[in-house]
Order: structure tokens, then C-alpha cells, then sequence
């Protein structure tokens, strides 16, 4: 019996110290590590620079397979691996660092890239997204969600990105890099409304809509549409209207644009100008200003001028607040106040609210509206819209939509 109480506290004293020892141990390895592969790790980075990936993948390769809590050779080694295009070899060393550190940023930052060239996006974003919760300005998070943006061709949210990250890093090269390649590409975006209804005063209006627009880069942007409508015989005319419309990115903050539109209702033709201008205002406001003169075959000069706002609402959506203000060629007064929005649910769902409140001739006019836009695939979405207008001029709407962008 004394002899167990003697082994027993013999133990007790002998195990934490081997613990101890075995700790130690481990520490004095990684320094001995991180000490003596220094020089090593220091030559290989020299050889990338100069281009001989081979070299310094055999030279970082042991390194960081004997030492694995030296991070830094195995991430290097991954970056080197990257360079050299073995992407699925790089995503391996990453993954190895974070199973030994979960939490390791520089590691979570190379796998994320690696899976967004990868082509891998839904498992990159929610990493981006979780770095940018924590730090909005976090700069290497930035680059890699404007990355994704651009893989799925939403070039103007890659821009802001990018534009927060140069305002924050002005010499970043990936972010001038990224949107200097932005400024390079070209591409068409066009929409189509269907069998849009209208009930207005008891009678049917249907009308189609096609619209079509050519971006170069994310600077220059041309835009033309056409709409017809077909009204019910006893209630008037059949109405058309053609618009085109040049936009021009003057700089990351200001935005112009001039466009022309014609409207043909029954034998009445109404030609307009308009010029518009955009300032961003702060991360989140944006301030804009519409002018539109127009000419009446019938009843001369009118014009319309349209000041507002629109406002980010934590990088999902938008709102814009606007007022319209349009006096024609009689000196009659029409007063407009529009709120409207986007919201991006998940990537397949987004929806678009709008309510207005119109006065004009003492008569007030409300109209509530929305769609809601489903992403069938790539560069290919569908749409709903519904919407209803109270008032003196009371009517239903009912559409369905496409857009496309290649």
C-alpha cells in the first residue's frame, strides 16, 4: 500500500515535468527551424524574384515538410507553386498551414485566391466576406472580392472595390491592375419586356420594350431603347418612344451622360435632350442631377429637371431618393417624389421596390411597384414586375422581363 502511495506521488512530480520538456522541446525546434532555414527560405525568395520557380520550389519543398509550424516556408511555398501554375498543389500547402491555425489570415487569404481562380467563387466569397465584416477597408480582402465580381462579370461593383482600396493604398498594383484590365473589356448587355398589361380607365394596354447597351471598360457606355404601346381604339393612339443615350466615367467620383428621346403618340411628336451628372459624396452617397428640355410638335418647350440621391446600403443595395419637377410647354406644374431601391438577396435573387407620389393639376397620383429579378445563369436573368397606380388615372401592371450580358 505504501509502496502505490510512493509510485502514485512519484508521477504526480515526474509527468508535468516531462510535459514541460516535451513543450520546450517543440519550441526550441520551431526556433531551431525558423533560425537555421532563414538563409534557405531568404535564397528561394531570390530565386522567384528572378523568375526560377523550379529551383526555389525544391529548396522551400523540405523546409516546409520538416518543419511543419514554420508557416512561413509552406505559404511561400504555395505562393511559389502558384506562380508556377500548380494551383491544386498550392491550395494543398494552404490547406495544410489552416489545419494546424484554422485562423491563419495569410493563409486564408492564398486559399481563397487559389479557389477563386479556381473558379471556386462560393467558396471564396464568404471568406472575403467574413474579413470584410470585421475590417470594411481590410485591403487584401477587398482585391480578392473585387476578383470575384469580375469572374462574375459585375464590373461596376469590382470598380468600387478596387477604387476603395486605391483611395485607402494609392500605389496598390493589384488594384490598378485590376481595373485597368476592367477598363479593357467590352462588352453588350440587352433587355426585353413582354406582354407588359396595363389596365388603364377600364381599357388594356400592352406594350413590349427592348433595350440594348455597349459598355467599353467601365468608362465609356452607350445605351438605346425602344417601347411601344398598343392602346384599345376607343381610348386614343398607339404610343412609341426611341431614346439613346452616351454615359462617360470622368473620373472614380463623376459620372456625365447625354441623351436624345423621341415619343410618337398619335400624330403628336415630342423631342427631348438630356443631359445628366453623378457625384459620389463619402463611401456611401451619391448625388445626382437630371436636365431634359424637350420640344412638342404641338405645343412647344417643356422641360423637366430631376435632383436626387442615392445611398449604399451595406454593399447589397441601393436607394435612391429623387424629386421631379416638369413644366410644360402651357405652364403647367407636375411634382414627382420617388423613392426606389435594389436589394441583392443571395446571387440567383434580387429585388427592386419603388413608390412615387405625383401632384399635378390638383389632382395626386400614387404608384407602388416592384420586381423581383431571378439569375437563371451566367450573364442570364428573368424577371416579374408588378405595379399599381391610385388615383385619377387608375391602372394595374403587370410584366415579365429578360436581360442578358455577354
Amino acid at each position: 500500500m505504501n509502496n502505490t502511495i510512493m509510485m502514485i506521488l512519484i508521477l504526480s512530480i515526474l509527468l508535468p515535468v516531462a510535459l514541460l520538456a516535451e513543450s520546450v522541446d517543440h519550441a526550441e525546434s520551431d526556433s531551431f527551424c525558423a533560425s537555421e532555414t532563414f538563409p534557405a527560405v531568404e535564397e528561394a525568395l531570390r530565386l522567384r524574384t528572378m523568375g526560377d520557380l523550379a529551383s526555389a520550389i525544391e529548396i522551400l519543398e523540405p523546409i516546409a515538410e520538416s518543419c511543419p509550424n514554420l508557416f512561413t516556408a509552406r505559404i511561400e511555398l504555395a505562393v511559389t507553386r502558384s506562380w508556377d501554375g500548380q494551383l491544386k498543389r498550392a491550395l494543398d500547402d494552404y490547406e495544410a498551414v489552416l489545419h494546424r491555425q484554422p485562423t491563419h489570415e495569410t493563409a486564408l487569404l492564398g486559399w481563397a485566391r487559389i479557389q477563386s481562380w479556381l473558379g471556386n467563387t462560393e467558396d471564396s466569397s464568404p471568406v472575403y466576406a467574413s474579413l470584410l465584416r470585421d475590417n470594411p477597408e481590410h485591403v487584401e480582402a477587398l482585391n480578392g472580392m473585387a476578383l470575384v465580381y469580375r469572374i462574375h462579370g459585375n464590373y461596376r461593383q469590382a470598380s468600387k472595390m478596387y477604387s476603395v482600396v486605391l483611395r485607402k493604398a494609392p500605389d496598390n498594383r493589384e488594384a490598378r491592375d485590376g481595373l485597368a484590365a476592367i477598363e479593357k473589356v467590352t462588352r453588350i448587355e440587352g433587355s426585353m419586356s413582354l406582354g407588359h398589361a396595363a389596365v388603364q380607365n377600364g381599357e388594356p394596354v400592352v406594350g413590349n420594350r427592348l433595350g440594348l447597351v455597349w459598355r467599353n471598360g467601365n468608362r465609356l457606355t452607350v445605351a438605346g431603347s425602344f417601347l411601344s404601346e398598343r392602346h384599345n381604339q376607343a381610348t386614343g393612339a398607339n404610343r412609341s418612344i426611341w431614346t439613346a443615350e452616351i454615359g462617360y466615367r470622368i473620373n472614380q467620383r463623376t459620372s456625365a451622360s447625354l441623351g436624345f428621346d423621341q415619343t410618337l403618340f398619335g400624330f403628336r411628336r415630342i423631342s427631348a435632350a438630356s443631359l445628366s451628372a453623378s457625384h459620389k459624396v463619402g463611401k456611401k452617397t451619391t448625388f445626382v442631377l437630371g436636365i431634359k428640355p424637350g420640344l412638342s410638335s404641338e405645343t412647344g418647350f417643356q422641360m423637366l429637371v430631376s435632383p436626387g440621391a442615392i445611398v449604399t446600403i451595406s454593399g447589397r443595395g441601393y436607394a435612391l431618393v429623387q424629386y421631379f419637377h416638369f413644366r410644360s410647354a402651357r405652364g403647367a406644374h407636375t411634382n414627382t417624389f420617388a423613392v426606389s431601391g435594389s436589394a441583392q438577396f443571395t446571387k440567383l435573387l434580387e429585388v427592386k421596390p419603388s413608390v412615387s407620389m405625383t401632384r399635378f393639376d390638383g389632382e395626386t397620383l400614387v404608384q407602388v411597384a416592384g420586381s423581383v429579378m431571378l439569375r437563371a445563369r451566367e450573364g442570364l436573368r428573368f424577371g416579374v414586375q408588378i405595379g399599381r397606380t391610385m388615383g385619377v388615372h387608375s391602372q394595374a401592371n403587370l410584366g415579365v422581363s429578360a436581360t442578358f450580358s455577354r
